[in-house]
Parts: C-alpha cells; sequence; structure tokens
C-alpha cells in the first residue's frame, strides 16, 4: 500500500510506510512447515515490534518484497520469527 504524506509542509511523496495491524492478513493465520518427515501447524501471533512499540517493516502487494516479521507459535509454546514471505509460501 502506498501512501503520499507531508510532514511538517514537507512532502515524503509517495513512499511505503508501516502498515497497521488491524488490516494485517497474516495475523491469526495457521500455517504448515516441513519439520524432518512431518509437518508441524503453527500460527502467526503478531507483529515483531521494536523496543520502542513501533512495527517492523513495509507492507507490499508482492509478498516477496513484503519485509513484515512476525511471531508464530507452534506446538509445545515455542514462537519464532519469521517473515511475511514465509509466511504466505507456508499457507
Amino acid at each position: 500500500m502506498r501512501w503520499t504524506m507531508k510532514i511538517r509542509g514537507m512532502s515524503l511523496g509517495s513512499h511505503k510506510v508501516p502498515t497497521p495491524e488491524i488490516s494485517d492478513q497474516y495475523l491469526g493465520a495457521s500455517i504448515l512447515l516441513p519439520q524432518g518427515s512431518t509437518s508441524v501447524r503453527g500460527r502467526v501471533k503478531s507483529r515483531m515490534k521494536d523496543p520502542d512499540g513501533n512495527l517492523f517493516g513495509r507492507s507490499d502487494s508482492n509478498p516477496i518484497k513484503d519485509t513484515h516479521t512476525y511471531e508464530v507459535e507452534f506446538p509445545g509454546e515455542e514462537i519464532t520469527e519469521m517473515t511475511a514471505n514465509a509466511i504466505a509460501e507456508a499457507m
């Protein structure tokens, strides 16, 4: 998604900006990843944030260019960090 922004009278043009979690298509998604000879089901729990609470990554309609980073929970309460493109491939 592209937005045209102005900050303090200065135009930033059409740049990608961090997108809110509310419209995030991956949150809550169930994914299936290979583990050895079996597959393990995980659930996308949340977007990764920096220490200041800012979301990591930028949205892009092309999943390969989407830089969102997520926390994915697997059985046994194991939480793994995954990128949007890896989640898209596992859906």
